[in-house]
């Protein structure tokens, strides 16, 4: 009974260090943070995912700004 329940667990959480949606919750999450994954790197690999896609939302905002701006002018 343990068994199959540890190798259930595991198949289910089996992506979570490596799906973005997980990972990225996860690190989030103030109950868990980077308490629960089982290296050290992964943590440090979740918070740069999580700049960069921040980044990348800052820039498209941004950019649609930008691009706002200049439809004002030409109109």
């Amino acid at each position: 009974m343990k068994a199959t329940l540890l190798a259930a667990v595991k198949k289910r959480f089996s992506d979570v260090e490596t799906n973005p949606l997980y990972f990225i919750s996860t690190i989030l999450d103030p109950r868990y943070k980077d308490r629960f994954f089982s290296n050290n790197t992964a943590p440090e690999e979740a918070k740069l995912h999580l700049k960069q896609k921040l980044q990348m939302m800052s820039r498209a905002e941004a950019e649609g700004s930008r691009a706002e701006a200049a439809d004002d002018v030409q109109s």
